[in-house]
């Protein structure tokens, strides 16, 4: 069984990759406007882009880094040893990442702790579980 386990955490940690991406995108950026730092993102916004944002129905007292969907479509993650990696896609990636810094596709640590607490351990005991007949 413990020669199993990177296998375990592997497999409990693909399995709910896209829980961590939701949390990013949805939670970090959508409604609070932070980086995966935990820090805000910084306003204001050009006059045009509120407007914009206005008629999109999408909110204006914080920086989203979502109008067309595509950054946030392009969202990606994958395991690399025992770290998720995350990021995005999308051909503004680049330049997002170089105006608001690369944290902007990353968990904060309070997210990443609840992922793991509330998505990933659950996994692995009900594989572990399995495994013992338990």
């Amino acid at each position: 069984m413990v020669k199993d386990w990177p296998k375990i955490r592997s497999k409990a940690i693909e399995d709910n990759k896209e829980i961590a991406l939701d949390l990013i995108t949805d939670d970090q950026l959508f409604d609070k406007g932070i980086d995966g730092d935990g820090n805000k993102l910084p306003l204001p916004y050009a006059p045009f882009t509120i407007q914009t944002k206005k008629l999109l129905n999408l909110p204006t007292d914080r920086i989203t880094l979502k109008q067309t969907g595509d950054f946030y479509d392009g969202f990606f993650a994958k395991i690399s040893g025992d770290d998720l990696i995350t990021g995005s896609t999308d051909s503004k990636s680049a330049d997002l990442h170089r105006e608001w810094g690369k944290s902007i596709t990353s968990l904060t640590k309070e997210n990443t702790a609840k992922w793991a607490r509330e998505d990933v351990l659950p996994d692995v005991q009900d594989i572990v579980k399995k495994r013992l007949g338990i």
